[in-house]
């Protein structure tokens, strides 16, 4: 059974939101983003594509998701990328998500998107899935490019999906990177709010 397309590469929640800066303080706990290209899936005839990833045993907010994309054609389309919950090993119910990105964000060569986390958070010690898929009405000539390399952050274990079924990460996942932050304790929450208070009340007094 075939794992990818035959297409090869052409050259080296309340929702998430297109192109935000990471915070300084961002976490990897997923990475092959930079790892060698083995080849790359069309979203539209070979999706939706999916890759999972699994977070430790502290709950995280995401600070960002980037993906390894490429648009060989020059295709004027438009995709989502999506955040979902896992279903045994495979993707699950839809969680957070972009709007309608367009196509001709992506470039002929590699094109590495950043998606910002909007504040979603995560819980410990569970799966999850990020998904790319065609616009329904326009479709789509993006590729995801994938690695058979699994030896970043966070990748073996995990699994990847396409058109041909669920699969191990062995067989080569897509290329992505997941970032995220701690969610702040109780106690820095309130810590933070009484420096926020003094300040103001600083303020009032200057005035």
């Amino acid at each position: 059974m075939f794992l990818h397309s035959s297409i090869k590469r052409v050259a080296p929640l309340l929702g998430l939101a297109l192109v935000v800066a990471s915070a300084a303080n961002a976490n990897a706990i997923y990475d092959n983003l930079n790892a060698s290209t083995s080849g790359s899936d069309p979203i539209q005839s070979f999706g939706p594509l999916y890759d999972s990833f699994s977070v430790g045993s502290s709950s995280v907010v995401i600070d960002s998701i980037i993906v390894s994309l490429i648009n060989p054609n020059g295709s004027n389309g438009a995709f989502t990328v999506n955040l979902y919950a896992d279903n045994n090993t495979s993707p699950g119910s839809w969680l957070a998500g972009t709007g309608s990105i367009s196509d001709g964000f992506i470039g002929s060569s590699t094109t590495q998107l950043t998606i910002g986390g909007g504040g979603v958070g995560l819980n410990a010690n569970t799966r999850y899935w990020v998904g790319l898929v065609a616009d329904g009405v326009v479709g789509s000539g993006v590729n995801w490019n994938w690695s058979s390399d699994i030896s970043g952050v966070g990748v073996a274990g995990e699994f990847f999906a396409n058109a041909n079924g669920v699969f191990s990460n062995d067989s080569g996942p897509y290329q992505m990177q997941v970032n995220t932050t701690a969610v702040p304790e109780p106690a820095s929450m309130a810590a933070l709010g009484l420096g926020v208070a003094a300040l103001i009340r600083r303020r009032n007094k200057k005035a």
